[in-house]
């Protein structure tokens, strides 16, 4: 009689709306998916890439590989500019080698999203921050960042899909790229021996030995390439508040270059000694400086070790505070340069300011037009890009926003959980370690950031699925 009466009124059964919920967030997940192709497909065809500073550099690289008299470059490896060569054929075909990147990047975020949650219903959350523009742009530009994204993302796909070995290989990879992913070679390593080992002891050592490595990483740097302290400790860019590093320059500097003792007094200087800058081998004083004095790359390292042991003795409590305002703003991705950003912004700013009627219509169309006092319509194109630019700072603002809420949902999770859930704990491992070295040796761009938007989004899965798993078990018991 019931079942008449809700055919009579067309009124769906509770099965049937769970169905039809449940169809909604599987067609979310495609939704998302295909979305990310989309704006992938609008930067490939339609936003142009930047080729400045580091661009450059690995141009320049990619084309001495395997010459005789090509130089070895600690913070440049040679594992991007093998990829740039072999997917652009010699740099011939660039675009096709950004067509590599967009298409590597949508295989990793779906795999990742998949090894990740199984819940089929709310594993869209982790597809989000693959819809901001500036984060898709990553895959159009010749910086190793879009790559660094996606093989991290693969990395941690393969670990949690117990996949070691593969893993062990992404990381060899990643190492290539950049030598600082060491740790995550180091982690991958440690995570093999952790699954062979049972007892607990043992386990929490392995924990121990990879924090003690992390840690380790910073006399290291400091003895081997002291310049990425040099910059965290000593530097203090345009857009950051000097009062958190409030340690005033030294009046006079005293060192010596080509064996000959030298002694600066000249206040502007000494002022260059915070000024932000990536010239490694010349700072803190210019190439202009170095060439006068004779110095020498060495001579430099060591007047950075200098400065970094000047800045540390004479105000140690704020240059906690800097690290500690650092770690956070690495942490919830508050970047201090959006660099991604204001190249995309450049690209908007080239399109309006050098818009011409006649790049797209003829003269007499344009007559036509204005005859009727009618503009010839811009293309869609022109409005697509004004708008997504316009929503880029928004999305990034509720990425972080929403990280801020993933943080507090996980320790109360932490907090009522018996046993700690093993993905979790491998997010929240690299998001410590990976922020931590990010906070000690760079300068906070936002290209070195946005994975962890990735991260953040995976555990937030995470906890609603342990969540919704809960309350089914609940639901089951009663």
């Amino acid at each position: 009689m019931v079942e008449n009466i809700y055919h009579m009124l067309d009124v769906p059964k509770k099965e049937n709306v769970a169905n039809m919920g449940s169809k909604l967030y599987k067609n979310l997940e495609k939704i998302c998916i295909v979305l990310i192709i989309m704006l992938q497909g609008w930067v490939y065809l339609i936003v142009p890439t930047s080729n400045n500073g580091d661009a450059t550099e690995y141009i320049k690289i990619a084309l001495e590989l395997f010459e005789t008299d090509s130089e070895f470059k600690f913070l440049r490896l040679f594992g991007y500019p093998l990829l740039l060569k072999v997917f652009s054929v010699n740099l011939e075909f660039i675009n096709l080698f950004f067509f590599f990147q967009s298409i590597f990047f949508v295989f990793t975020v779906i795999f990742f999203a998949n090894k990740v949650c199984k819940n089929e219903k709310i594993r869209f959350i982790i597809y989000a921050p693959a819809l901001v523009p500036s984060i898709a742009y990553m895959q159009k530009i010749i910086f190793p960042d879009g790559i660094i994204t996606s093989l991290i993302l693969l990395l941690f796909a393969l670990i949690m899909d117990k996949k070691l070995i593969k893993a062990f290989v992404v990381s060899l990879i990643l190492v290539t790229v950049k030598l600082v992913f060491v740790f995550l070679l180091v982690y991958v390593m440690l995570c093999i021996l952790y699954e062979k080992k049972q007892a607990v002891k043992t386990r929490l050592s392995l924990i121990v030995i990879y924090f003690c490595f992390i840690f380790c990483l910073l006399p290291a740097i400091y003895i081997i390439k002291p310049f990425p302290l040099y910059q965290t400790i000593v530097q203090v860019p345009s857009s950051f508040d000097n009062t958190a590093s409030p340690v005033r320059t030294p009046t006079i500097l005293e060192f010596t270059c080509g064996g000959v003792f030298q002694e600066v007094t000249d206040p502007s200087l000494l002022e260059k000694i915070t000024w932000h800058s990536a010239s490694e081998f010349y700072m803190p004083f210019g190439p202009d400086f170095a060439a006068e004095r004779n110095c020498s790359k060495e001579d430099m390292r060591n007047l950075q070790r200098q400065l970094i042991r000047h800045y540390l003795r004479e105000a140690p409590e704020q240059q906690a505070l800097k690290f500690l305002n650092h770690f956070s703003r690495s942490f919830f991705v508050l970047a201090q340069n959006y660099h991604l950003d204001y190249m995309l912004l450049l690209k908007l700013r080239l399109l309006k300011d050098h818009y011409a009627w006649n790049t797209d219509y003829l003269e007499s169309q344009v007559k036509n037009f204005k005859r009727y006092y009618i503009d010839p319509p811009r293309q869609p194109s022109y409005y697509l890009f004004d708008t997504l630019y316009d929503l880029n700072k928004k999305m990034l603002l509720f990425l972080s926003i929403a990280s801020g809420f993933v943080v507090i949902c996980f320790v109360f999770t932490m907090a009522r959980m018996k046993k700690p859930d093993e993905k979790m704990l491998h997010i929240v491992a690299f998001l410590l370690s990976y922020n931590f070295i990010i906070t000690a040796f760079a300068f906070l761009y936002d290209r070195y950031l946005y994975v962890n938007f990735f991260m953040w989004m995976a555990l937030g899965c995470l906890i609603v699925a342990r969540s919704v798993e809960k309350k089914s078990l609940e639901k089951i018991k009663n």
